[in-house]
């Protein structure tokens, strides 16, 4: 929802757009026919039976609404000064004043290689070389401390060359990348403001509720700072985007453009980073995604001082369980995670874990299903060991055992629905993106009947560029071993210091020497 968007005018939809609501009432056999027509932000009301001025059906409404007592908004986490703070007529109006500062809209540029014409064609037609094209993005983000530090979302700057940032005040600055994490989909900016900039606060999203009050500022469609109201329609939402899936669910517009922006409580306070929507037809359908704020302010210190998140690794091939699963082992619930497999030399093998063993505890909790422990595993401490408990066919008591939690050898997405821990992999120090062969990709990259990984993305004066691998390359065999599956293929990128490969290019077998251990 940011990066690879044409700006585009979009004001046209906004004046003069009719939506036409039909509703039979089947009282008496009686119909009511309601037009909404919104011309110049003026709206009109056209019913098919009796016609009444709109003030004489309004103002007792608006009169009512002015004698009820102001309601008293949640206060789920808010601090001692807040606590009381009614939510009046004017709440979202003083939040919009107070916060927009702290919100920023930002545009990328990326370079690309443009498509070379022959000379005797480009010459007849009087085409000028040009040997690159720029396409540019956009996004939001919120500044998160007053030097200038912004977060957005991955996905609205990675692969851009320049990144400009734009206060409220139309105030334009240069900014630098600081870290970015593909998996939570957060990235970290920082500005050289001459001046203090106006941060956001960040809440507390374990405090809110399904009903509780949201809004939503960011640029959608590069309509820079814009504001939408809504509430929140569900928590802990999966929509299949990874692992770590686990959205605030709203019904403010969001729309492209808005990634990256915050989501605020009636406090004014940021309870999420606006990432995702669902949409037939690409604008709001009212079903917009949020990050929780705390899942960031869990990684925020670590993304500052290491440039990225270094997350734990068991070695562990999972999925949800199954409705046959339970009449199989005769289980009464489906809580817990089934082992698929289990990776040599890999600290779940060390343990003893076997393939079709339940994971029903990890560390002293309950484990719901493979997204919860694959991101308490990701949040464990590296080396340290923490107690599992399996359950293990044809046993009936759960089997406790222990477990040295070590670093993820490389950046491994998991799709836990599949149980696949090979979806995407971006081994360390190369510079590349490995998919597993799939019939898509052969297409694409038109492969034959090979099996391996296929480099989908590389990196601009990376090593695996300046080697001469290039994408669509199909990774066959690493060091003379062939490769089968994903712990295979990051054990031998990460064992040697010199890489022999053996690449399929458009039918042809070559080999590429890489030098340096990752």
């Amino acid at each position: 929802m940011g990066q690879g968007e044409t700006w585009e005018p979009v004001a046209e939809y906004l004046n003069g757009t009719s939506l036409t609501l039909d509703k039979k009432l089947l009282k008496g056999g009686e119909g009511l026919g309601v037009r909404v027509m919104v011309t110049d932000g003026f709206q009109t009301d056209e019913a098919a039976s009796t016609e009444k001025p709109m003030f004489a059906i309004f103002l007792p409404l608006v009169a009512t609404l002015l004698l009820l007592p102001p309601f008293v908004a949640p206060t789920h986490g808010a601090p001692p000064d807040d606590i009381d703070a009614p939510l009046t007529l004017n709440t979202f109006r003083d939040i919009a004043r107070a916060q927009m500062p702290c919100v920023v809209n930002i545009t990328i540029d990326v370079v690309e290689e443009a498509k070379q014409e022959a000379p005797l064609f480009r010459f007849y037609r009087r085409v000028p070389n040009h040997p690159e094209q720029h396409r540019q993005g956009m996004g939001s983000g919120l500044i998160i401390d007053s030097d200038g530090t912004i977060v957005t979302n991955h996905h609205v700057v990675a692969g851009a060359d320049s990144i400009e940032v734009t206060l409220t005040d139309g105030t334009v600055f240069d900014a630098s990348l600081l870290a970015s994490d593909s998996l939570l989909d957060i990235a970290l900016l920082k500005v050289a403001a001459e001046h203090p900039l106006q941060a956001g606060q960040l809440g507390d999203s374990a405090g809110i509720e399904i009903g509780d009050w949201v809004l939503a500022i960011g640029s959608p469609y590069g309509l820079s700072h814009s504001v939408s109201a809504g509430i929140v329609s569900a928590l802990g939402r999966d929509i299949n985007t990874g692992v770590f899936d686990s959205y605030i669910q709203t019904d403010a517009a969001i729309n492209r453009g808005n990634s990256g922006g915050p989501l605020f409580d009636v406090q004014g306070r940021v309870i999420g980073i606006n990432t995702a929507i669902i949409s037939s037809s690409g604008g709001s359908n009212g079903i917009g995604f949020a990050i929780p704020i705390n899942r960031i302010k869990d990684i925020l210190q670590e993304l500052r001082e290491k440039g990225k998140i270094i997350r734990g690794w068991a070695g562990l091939t999972l999925r949800d369980l199954e409705r046959e699963d339970l009449k199989e082992r005769n289980l009464d619930s489906r809580q817990g995670a089934m082992v698929t497999e289990v990776w040599k030399h890999s600290p779940a093998a060390d343990a003893g874990l076997l393939k079709s063993d339940i994971v029903i505890s990890f560390d002293g909790k309950d484990v719901h299903n493979t997204k919860q422990l694959l991101f308490a595993i990701s949040r464990a401490k590296i080396g340290a060991t923490l107690s599992i408990s399996v359950l293990r066919e044809g046993e009936t008591a759960p089997r406790k055992m222990t477990i040295v939690i070590l670093e993820r050898p490389g950046e491994i997405a998991i799709t836990a629905r599949s149980g696949r821990p090979e979806s995407i992999l971006r081994p360390e120090g190369l510079g590349i993106t490995l998919e597993p062969i799939s019939g898509e990709l052969r297409k694409r990259y038109e492969i034959g009947g090979d099996s391996g990984f296929v480099i989908t993305e590389i990196e601009k004066e990376s090593t695996a560029a300046d080697a001469g691998l290039k994408t669509g390359d199909l990774i066959i065999e690493v060091n003379r071993k062939r490769i089968e599956t994903a712990a295979e293929l990051l054990s031998a990128l990460q064992d040697s210091k010199r890489l022999l490969l053996l690449v399929k290019r458009k039918g042809e077998s070559l080999f590429v020497s890489l030098k340096g251990k990752l």
